[in-house]
């Protein structure tokens, strides 16, 4: 069985403030956790709870700026959050 979905992908409206800066704040949020991420992995001890810190706060500032961003209200974030669609684990039958 495969799962077919459909994202709308927003352009962004670069003459709309709100836009521009959600779209900043998603940008800088994904370049943190790459790089936070990276050195997490590489870190040990007290340095690795830090950085475990840094990684939830991009995280959550990610999801606040497309939530924002897209007009996702948190109903919609938390049904989706907990749906068995989007947390089963797959298996090899599923791909």
């Amino acid at each position: 069985m495969r799962l077919t979905l459909t994202i709308t992908i927003k352009i962004i409206d670069k003459g709309n403030a709100d836009d521009v800066k959600y779209y900043k704040l998603i940008v800088k949020s994904v370049k943190g956790l790459i790089a936070t991420k990276k050195q997490y992995n590489d870190t040990y001890g007290a340095k690795r709870r830090i950085l475990q810190r840094k990684l939830d706060l991009l995280n959550n500032t990610l999801i606040a700026s497309v939530n924002r961003l897209y007009d996702i209200s948190l109903d919609e974030f938390n049904t989706v959050l907990h749906d068995e669609i989007f947390t089963n684990e797959l298996t090899t039958e599923d791909i």
